[in-house]
């Protein structure tokens, strides 16, 4: 007969349980009155009916136990550990679990053996009827007992893994009234169900889930099912719970970019068949993890334990596997490189859902004029102030997470766009974002520098990029660092005889984002009436007779004077700056660019900071015609001046996720002077086509000798002349090019 028809030795237990029954009467009813005044579909005991034989065997389990004689005890202990066929089923466990709903206010901690046995219980998978009352038992505990808060809720959060699921099966198994395929889903939504509960109940259960949610995060080895299905649970919590939103949001956007930094770092290290051969592999039709089956798929013979990072042991740049060091797998290392990228495109959709569901609740229902049912109620209204205080409070998380982390990692690619996103959803939040950036890189001169010049790209790929951001914002900023320009340029007066990037190069880092953000809003920055005229006149005039927003005949100063930024900044900014300034008729500087060409300039790129990511070399060269005469040529700059930046939001290629960004990105495309309008300045480009073609032969290849610094290849044979100009500027990544000679797109 098994254990939980008839206890062991029942004759004894029994008797002296009766007597102990009649003796905690008192005790069964306190706590039928607790559950019924507090914890709410688990009141009575549970839902289960008062069974006065294990009631009884209970009461002298732990009686025996005060005395010294465990055996009684560990009996009542094994029968939520047992995994025979019989013991440990949910049937089985039932009548107990109902036994000790009565006594729950004496389990302290000296019975933390039996509590922590009744809560690894895996309830999850059983019956619904059994699940339910499980739950009110737990309720009732957590409401008793708060000594045994943070066990509980640990245990919930772990249960947030891919895996959670599968003890339950291999323990309770299928049986009659259960479910013989549940998926994750239901798994997950039974411990939300309780863990919400459980936070109404005790509010101040939040501040404890911050540790569990850290501890059980995906090891970043482990597959993308396992971090989408965790990162989108604990999501869902802060969507309940908003006293842990900042925290759970820092832990993930923190894992988050550790994945986009090893991916890229990975990139790099692609020898050139590996780089030919990547293509990030996305299958359209792959299941959603939270539908698949539990144990039904092939991550089941992993184990929270974290056998699964055996299997991607060779991720890691370190693993000694290989005896001579410098053999390897390359199909083996480009799949688990498409791994590690399609895992980053679904952390990224997970999070921007996320934000999208947060939105939705700020966002007020459309209103018909014309409906019957008029406009929105009081409440409706007051629920979307509600939601539209979560969303502000959540940007400005999201904001201290981006100056304390992500601000400061140099080589991520993605994460970044977090941000971008959110800031698109309220122009304060975009301005707010704009007010920081713009901060420290101009106005705090004791920030690092390398945050300063960070800043400086950030705020320039922003605000190039930023659909958004509208003309008059785009103007300010501009107006700022043109200020900061000319504020160096009176401070050094007649002191610079030539570039000095180690004590300039915070103005070598505004001017080169002044540069790019010239080359993607020139139409903003024109005067008012000139931005109404959108045509090419200018007749090949240095100016054009067009007249431009206040300040900016800094940066023609700025280029004839001794710090000779032309020089310093990345080529390809320059290269592109000098093409778009003189299609617009701004101003002329090939001649400037050609004569920084005819130095030696061998020895000048040496990195300024091995933190900032190298720039790469793409063909955005224009055939320069002949010098024409002007004030000054600046003399060669010393041997350690170079800037090496990089501009945060380059084009997205994650697929998946950069759905999220269409119709809030620029394009390179939808602002490029078309072919056909500088077709006036071709034949004069034509003449010095020759000479620099045989100078790039040399140029672009710069890098190669650089330890540790890989420039693309991938336009080498390309034809240089003006038509690329549509072309040329989505090449302008101050970020290594990920692949190499084969400029592949990350989707399939």
């Amino acid at each position: 007969m098994p254990v939980a028809a008839a206890p062991p030795s029942p004759a004894p237990s029994l008797a002296k349980g009766k007597k102990r029954a009649r003796d905690g009467d008192d005790d069964a009813a306190s706590a039928n009155a607790s559950a019924s005044a507090g914890v709410g579909g688990g009141g009575g005991g549970g839902g289960f009916a008062l069974n006065r034989f294990y009631f009884s065997f209970v009461l002298d389990a732990l009686e025996k136990k005060r005395q010294g004689n465990m055996e009684p005890y560990d009996e009542l202990v094994s029968q939520f550990t047992s995994s025979s066929s019989s013991s440990g089923q949910p049937a089985q466990v039932q009548p107990w679990l109902e036994a000790l709903s009565h006594v729950v206010s004496q389990l302290d901690r000296s019975h933390a053996a039996l509590v922590d046995a009744i809560v690894s219980y895996p309830w999850t998978t059983a019956p619904a009827p059994f699940a339910s009352a499980y739950a009110g038992f737990v309720a009732m505990l957590v409401s008793a007992r708060t000594e045994y808060l943070r066990m509980i809720l640990g245990k919930i959060v772990k249960g947030f893994t891919y895996q959670s699921g599968l003890r339950a099966v291999e323990t309770t198994g299928v049986e009659e009234g259960g479910k013989a395929e549940m998926t994750r889903r239901e798994v997950y939504d039974r411990l939300h169900a309780l863990l919400e509960r459980l936070l109404a109940l005790v509010p101040a259960a939040a501040s404890v889930l911050k540790d569990p949610v850290e501890r059980n995060f995906p090891h970043k080895r482990e597959s993308r099912a396992a971090h989408v299905a965790y990162i989108r649970n604990v999501l869902r919590v802060v969507e309940y719970c908003d006293a842990i939103g900042d925290a759970v949001l820092s832990v993930v956007v923190k894992r988050t970019i550790d994945i986009d930094v090893q991916v890229q770092a990975e990139l790099e290290d692609l020898d050139e068949d590996e780089q030919e051969a990547i293509e990030a592999f996305f299958d359209p039709t792959e299941t959603d993890p939270f539908d698949r089956a539990v144990g039904d798929d092939e991550d089941s013979q992993a184990s929270d334990s974290g056998s699964e990072a055996g299997s991607l042991g060779d991720l890691s740049s370190d693993d000694g596997s290989s005896s001579s060091g410098d053999e390897r797998d390359p199909s083996e290392t480009v799949a688990n490189l498409e791994e590690s990228i399609a895992k980053l495109d679904g952390i990224m959709s997970v999070i921007f859902a996320h934000f999208e569901r947060v939105n939705v609740l700020a966002s007020p229902p459309p209103f018909n004029p014309l409906s019957p049912a008029g406009p929105p109620s009081p409440s409706t209204r007051a629920a979307t102030a509600r939601g539209r205080d979560r969303r502000r409070a959540q940007f400005h998380g999201l904001l201290a997470i981006f100056e304390k982390t992500i601000l400061k990692t140099f080589k991520s690619r993605y994460t970044q766009f977090l941000l971008f996103w959110y800031s698109s959803l309220d122009p304060d939040y975009s301005d707010l974002f704009q007010g920081m950036l713009v901060s420290k890189a101009l106005f705090e001169p004791n920030m690092p520098v390398v945050i300063r010049l960070a800043a400086a790209s950030y705020t320039a790929s922003y605000v190039s990029r930023a659909k958004f951001v509208d003309g008059p914002s785009a103007r300010r900023v501009m107006a700022l660092f043109c200020d900061y320009l000319a504020s160096q340029l009176d401070a050094v007066d007649g002191a610079l005889a030539a570039p000095n990037v180690a004590l300039y190069s915070v103005f070598y880092a505004v001017a080169q984002a002044v540069f790019y953000i010239f080359c993607f809003r020139w139409r903003d920055l024109l005067d008012e009436l000139d931005a109404e005229d959108d045509v090419f006149g200018h007749g090949g005039s240095p100016t054009g007779g067009r007249t431009w927003a206040p300040g900016m005949d800094v940066i023609q100063r700025a280029i004839l004077s001794p710090f000779n930024p032309l020089r310093v900044c990345s080529s390809n900014v320059v290269h592109q700056f000098a093409r778009v300034a003189q299609g617009t008729g701004f101003l002329y500087c090939h001649s400037i660019i050609e004569q920084n060409k005819r130095s030696d300039f061998s020895a000048l790129h040496t990195p300024l900071s091995t933190l900032i990511t190298p720039p790469t070399a793409s063909l955005l060269h224009a055939p320069a015609p002949s010098p024409l005469p002007h004030r000054f040529l600046p003399p060669q700059p010393p041997a350690d001046a170079d800037l090496d930046s990089f501009f945060p939001f380059d084009p997205y290629k994650l697929p998946r996720s950069g759905a999220h960004l269409r119709g809030i990105y620029r394009e390179w495309g939808e602002v490029a002077i078309g072919a056909g309008e500088e077709d006036e300045g071709s034949e004069e480009e034509d003449e010095g086509e020759e000479v620099l073609d045989e100078d790039d032969e040399g140029r672009d290849r710069l890098g190669e000798g650089r330890p540790g610094v890989r420039f693309a290849t991938s336009l080498d044979d390309a034809d240089l002349d003006a038509e690329m100009l549509g072309k040329s500027i989505e090449q302008m990544s101050i970020s290594p090019n990920p692949f190499g000679r084969t400029a592949i797109a990350l989707h399939g």
